[in-house]
């Protein structure tokens, strides 16, 4: 039985999720309206109030293959998504209220076989579980992972240090969610003797690369710990290669084939072989990420560079982090184009993940950033900014201008639906 979660006004918040968009989304600059085959095919940054374009999205029936939020964690400050609640709500419970509706439309856009990761700290960690696991099931939390979001603690902390955050993990289908893999292996050889093999012959071709001195090396048996390679002719070495094909017997687990695309002699004298690109496995992705990732300093560090050195937004998330977190994603068909939302955009990391990836991988991921346009801080004053979806769009505009290849990210904003 999956445990639930009580709180003030949360059969509202809930049946907000079901009501019917207010709005339709047309580019800027033009008349074109939004629609699903748009999202398909473009990279899209939304300005709107995220719970109207949730609703927008799912009418639509676009279908994600993941989602990435960082949502506005409850820290006891006023919250800016107020969903016209009439009656005045506890912080917890208003905090609720507001996440509760995004996450349920957050399952109706999702992929089968998609993927949601949401950010949170420790503060309302819990409270989340508990509501993620009741929309989306306990049987689909893949996990939480851990991240080290500083190096070192605030002296305003007064009783623990708070370095670490948390990254709730969901699929929507558990079943039809392939494994979550994480960065490539770093082995670059593996031995091609096995002490268990029966002896069989090999040649070293010409040009086989060589590790050890040059010279001439006699025929004859030579021992590698304790396994033995016999040598049937004598073999030259020039300048780090065999210069000419020689035979070779012992306990060998590869075939020639293999052997001829990858082998090398060691210093030595042993052999080993380097490791294919078709061979290189990645591994399974952990629930620890407080090791060698990025952290909100970096974050600072890679914004600001966009904006001439100035601050413009508080806490945004790494790139780096991002770019981990969709990388895990794997899919049936390696043509597939995926399709990543965040819609609680911010500066817009997600988009600049996903350009970034697109430059090494080949336009294989697509983003859609939400963003409303809500007031940033007075005493930002960066070439007009007023709004954080003022920050979102100039982020983008500076990656396109940074890459110089991609197709320009596609603006849409708000339009009402006449009766």
């Amino acid at each position: 039985m999956v445990a639930t979660l009580s709180f003030l006004g949360k059969e509202l918040a809930a049946n907000l999720a079901i009501e019917k968009p207010l709005h339709v989304y047309h580019e800027l600059g033009s008349s074109i309206l939004l629609s699903q085959n748009i999202i398909l095919n473009n990279n899209i940054l939304i300005r709107s109030e995220n719970l109207e374009a949730l609703k927008f999205l799912h009418i639509s029936h676009t279908k994600f293959n993941i989602i990435y939020i960082d949502p506005p964690y409850n820290t006891g400050l006023k919250l800016t998504y107020k969903d016209n609640f009439k009656s005045p709500l506890e912080n917890q419970d208003a905090w609720l209220c507001m996440i509760y509706p995004r996450i349920i439309l957050a399952h109706k856009i999702l992929q089968e076989n998609g993927v949601i990761f949401v950010s949170i700290d420790d503060r309302e960690n819990a409270n989340l579980t508990i509501l993620m696991r009741e929309v989306f099931g306990i049987n689909n939390h893949i996990g939480t992972i851990k991240w080290r979001k500083k190096n070192k603690p605030s002296f305003l902390d007064k009783h623990l240090g708070s370095v670490i955050e948390y990254i709730l993990v969901f699929a929507k289908n558990k079943k039809k969610l392939l494994k979550l893999v994480g960065e490539k292996s770093t082995e670059i050889s593996r031995p091609v003797l096995n002490f268990t093999n029966p002896i069989s012959n090999r040649i070293l071709l010409a040009g086989t690369k060589a590790k050890c001195k040059d010279g001439v090396y006699p025929k004859g048996m030579y021992t590698n710990r304790t396994l033995s390679l016999e040598l049937k002719q004598e073999a030259v070495i020039k300048n780090g290669t065999l210069l000419q094909s020689t035979e070779v017997s012992g306990k060998f687990r590869v075939s020639q084939e293999i052997l001829d695309k990858s082998v090398f002699i060691t210093k030595t004298f042993g052999l080993r072989r380097s490791i294919l690109e078709s061979e290189q496995v990645q591994r399974h992705a952990t629930d620890d990420a407080t090791l060698n990732f990025e952290s909100n300093e970096d974050a600072e560090t890679q914004l600001k560079s966009l904006f001439n050195g100035e601050k413009v937004f508080d806490f945004p998330k790494p790139v780096g982090l991002l770019k981990h977190l969709i990388s895990m994603y794997q899919t049936e068909n390696e043509n597939e184009k995926i399709l990543c939302l965040d819609f609680f955009a911010g500066s817009a990391t997600l988009a600049q993940a996903v350009y970034d990836l697109n430059f090494i991988k080949q336009n294989k991921y697509l983003f859609c950033c939400v963003q409303s346009d809500e007031k940033i801080n007075k005493s930002v004053n960066y070439n007009g900014l007023h709004t954080v979806a003022d920050i979102a769009q100039q982020r983008i505009k500076a990656i396109e201008e940074k890459y110089k290849i991609f197709p320009r990210c596609k603006i849409f904003t708000t339009k009402s639906q006449k009766n």
